[in-house]
């Protein structure tokens, strides 16, 4: 039997043990990040292909919070643009 916490005695894999579980979180937070950025960048090529499929003189809104806002596509498509 390993001798544990009891007595005092300390486990001497315990300290690597937790650095492990430490990279082990920062990597799920980079894996999480990495997903949620390729998924907006899909989303913006997505939008943009649409707005491609747009007449010059189109009107184009913008939902801001519960009003719809008039934008210029010119100015939508740089901006989605900017995002990819």
């Amino acid at each position: 039997r390993m001798a544990g916490t009891r007595g005092g005695a300390v486990n001497p894999l315990e300290p690597l043990l937790a650095k492990y579980r430490t990279i082990q979180g920062e990597i799920t937070k980079l894996q999480t990040g990495a997903s949620q950025a390729t998924t907006q960048v899909c989303e913006n090529e997505l939008v943009l292909k649409e707005l491609e499929l747009l007449e010059e003189d189109a009107q184009v809104f913008k939902l801001i919070g519960p009003v719809l806002v008039k934008q210029e596509l010119v100015e939508v498509k740089s901006n989605v643009n900017k995002r990819i």
